[in-house]
């Protein structure tokens, strides 16, 4: 027996089918959809999967993942099958730029007209910047982000962490004002920065499926184009209250001058 389910991540459709054994996870409501659109069918079991080389396989993850044109396989072991979210994760993150997407490692806060994509490495404290701005928390760990028809970028809020807080991942989605990379300081603040450190801040932000990068060029190409179209900065933090008042007075300020 199995389930089907298709499943929405901003402009990526899946169709999932399932074995039983496959639990259904938290984030599967949210991102349920019922539209007719095209849709990439995953084909999830449990089991071993065979793949090209020993590079496709994540066997010391619990799963392991074949992608292809027509449609993508997962499988997953018995004792770990919840680990199909994850091994679905590399898939839309190796298939976001063909849409024109991109899966961004990094958290997200509203501002005003939008939101600020907020970049930092691992333990830097991503997570914990979102607990601490819960109220305005947008996505705390992954972010799918797509160019629109007005050169605008639109984000959406992506389930896959290593640490699940649904009440920090907002439904919907919001355009990207600004990208700013997280820095630990004594006081707030923030400081602006060029397109090309924002590229390059990006470059290192980006979810790349771990092999056969198909999509290279669109991804620096997409990267390029978001930090033209979005401020960027680097924003100091404390860890308190007041961390987003600087970026919230620089967009006010470039919104009323124009």
């Amino acid at each position: 027996m199995t389930w089907r389910r298709r499943f929405a991540f901003g402009p990526l459709r899946y169709e999932v089918e399932a074995d039983d054994a496959v639990p259904a996870l938290p984030w599967c409501a949210r991102h349920a959809c019922d539209d007719e659109g095209d849709a990439v069918p995953v084909r999830v079991s449990v089991g071993s999967l065979e793949t090209a080389s020993g590079k496709g396989d994540f066997a010391d993850l619990g799963y392991a993942a074949r992608w292809s044109r027509e449609g993508h396989a997962v499988a997953v072991e018995p004792a770990m099958a919840f680990r199909w979210g994850a091994a679905l994760a590399l898939l839309i993150a190796q298939d976001a730029p063909g849409l024109g997407a991109l899966v961004i490692h990094g958290a997200a806060v509203r501002v005003d007209g939008g939101v600020a994509l907020l970049l930092a490495k691992s333990g830097t404290g991503k997570s914990t910047f979102a607990v601490c701005h819960r109220a305005r928390s947008f996505a705390h760990n992954a972010v799918v982000v797509a160019a629109r028809e007005d050169a605008r970028f639109e984000a959406w809020a992506l389930p896959f962490a290593g640490d699940p807080r649904p009440e920090l991942d907002a439904d919907g989605s919001a355009v990207v004002r600004a990208v700013c990379t997280l820095e630990r300081g004594r006081e707030p603040g923030l400081e602006w920065i060029s397109r090309g450190a924002a590229t390059i801040a990006l470059a290192r932000a980006v979810v790349r499926a771990p092999v056969h990068d198909l999509w290279a060029r669109e991804r620096f190409v997409l990267g390029s184009r978001l930090a033209e179209r979005a401020r960027a900065g680097r924003l100091r933090t404390t860890r308190g209250p007041d961390d987003l008042d600087p970026l919230d007075r620089s967009l006010t300020c470039m919104e009323y001058l124009g």
